[in-house]
């Protein structure tokens, strides 16, 4: 944790509105990411923070503002952006149910942005869908599967796995651990730290769940109504006294649960 920016960051966002109509539902959002961090978007549902994902990854159009990423601004529709930079920035969303093709084997769901963003087929390919299932944490018998025939917590590693076969820089996980239960969540979180360090990828974590905040961010941007109340080092943001809708936030953390998930870890990694 506790990363100084070296150099430029890997993704900036420059005072970024975005509308639904009439409703601003992003107001001026001014955000970086470096290389290799982890930077937690927290808010309650409706603060803006998943419509913030879309505009990154193209989904949704800004009113105001831009993003830029390793030094060039985005285009801002999905259709204007060429495959290399499709590759270099990858989302993993809430629902693996929705996300993943049931009728496909998690063999051809790695596949497919094997060969898309990699070039690799046949035996090759074979071998690095192998090393992305070890990545994380499924065997290579996993790959003959489909969706239905796997786990909550299995279905959202082979989502983490097709995120990685492209080779991305930045991966964006919307919610990514809250359908999870509790024990679930904190081996696939401890995992993304793991991969994180071997692997040097940056990730912006939009989560309604301040335990997992303290378990895999570095940074914290906290939002409310379309706008960032606080932003920080999480030791900093999570320090009082606070803004008061962070209060409310951490205050909505029941006192037994405080430490949960760093207890779980810590108790894993020994």
């Amino acid at each position: 944790g506790g990363h100084e920016m070296r150099g430029r960051p890997l993704l900036s966002v420059e005072g970024l509105s975005a509308r639904y109509g009439d409703f601003e539902v992003l107001s001026n959002i001014t955000l970086e990411i470096g290389r290799g961090e982890t930077v937690a978007l927290v808010g309650e549902s409706g603060s803006g923070k998943s419509t913030l994902g879309r505009v990154i990854t193209g989904l949704k159009e800004p009113s105001k503002g831009r993003t830029v990423f390793d030094g060039v601004p985005l285009p801002e529709k999905l259709r204007h952006r060429r495959l290399d930079l499709l590759r270099r920035i990858q989302i993993i969303y809430q629902s693996a149910d929705t996300a993943l093709n049931p009728r496909q084997t998690v063999r051809k769901i790695i596949g497919r942005p094997l060969t898309l963003y990699q070039g690799l087929r046949g035996a090759a390919r074979e071998k690095r869908l192998i090393e992305l299932l070890k990545m994380v944490e499924l065997s290579e018998d996993h790959a003959g599967r489909t969706p239905g025939q796997l786990s909550g917590g299995q279905k959202q590693r082979v989502a983490i796995a097709r995120a990685l076969a492209a080779g991305p820089e930045l991966i964006i996980c919307d919610e990514i651990t809250s359908a999870l239960d509790k024990v679930v969540q904190a081996e696939v979180l401890r995992m993304l730290i793991g991969l994180q360090e071997t692997l040097g990828v940056s990730y912006l974590f939009i989560t309604h769940d301040i335990e997992v905040v303290r378990a895999i961010a570095d940074r914290v941007a906290v939002m409310q109504y379309g706008k960032i109340v606080e932003q920080g080092e999480k030791e900093v943001v999570f320090a009082p006294p606070h803004e008061p809708y962070t209060d409310r936030l951490l205050a909505s953390v029941p006192d037994m649960a405080v430490g949960w998930l760093d207890r779980i870890i810590a108790g894993r990694a020994a």
